[in-house]
């Protein structure tokens, strides 16, 4: 089996529960009455939401782990289904410990992935739920220094517009 295989596994193994909650959550916007549309206009209200593995995950054939399985939608006022982003840069920020929802972040996380317009499609896919962006990301030599990460994502647009996700914290189990 070859890697890209196993990789893509894993994935499908670890976000199935998680994907459950989502398509829950999904659910009730929908029945309390979301609209469905396309991708998310310029200017329009966006909202990103994160996905993710419940631990972080060994990809590769040392002990221990070295990242994560990640999924971002971008939800608006018009669709409760995942919507393409607008042009812009998608920033997925990762810092060491669990940082309630609220709480001040540190000045500068301890790893930062940025992906382009360009970079994000592909990234992209399609389902059920809508446009989600699917990331396997390694920290490499950033490794966390405790038993938690916090994750968030951060759009971009052209105009320089800033959305955040909320925060959401990651187990990372120690060797």
């Amino acid at each position: 089996m070859n890697l890209r295989h196993e990789i893509l596994l894993r994935l499908s193994q670890l976000l199935s529960v998680t994907c459950g909650l989502f398509v829950c959550a999904f659910l009730c916007a929908w029945l309390a009455g979301c609209a469905t549309g396309g991708g998310a206009r310029s200017g329009e209200s966006l909202a990103l939401h994160l996905l993710h593995s419940p631990a972080a995950i060994n990809l590769d054939d040392d002990p221990g782990p070295d990242g994560f399985a990640l999924r971002v939608f971008a939800t608006t006022a018009r669709s409760s289904k995942g919507s393409v982003l607008p042009a812009g840069d998608l920033e997925i920020l990762m810092f060491d410990g669990a940082i309630r929802e609220g709480a001040p972040l540190p000045s500068k996380p301890r790893k930062l992935w940025t992906f382009s317009a360009a970079d994000l499609r592909a990234h992209q896919s399609q389902s059920t739920l809508g446009t989600a962006y699917e990331f396997l990301l390694r920290w490499g030599a950033d490794k966390p220094a405790g038993g938690r990460i916090t994750l968030l994502a951060r759009h971009r647009d052209r105009q320089n517009r800033l959305t955040h996700s909320t925060t959401s914290i990651l187990a990372v189990a120690q060797p």
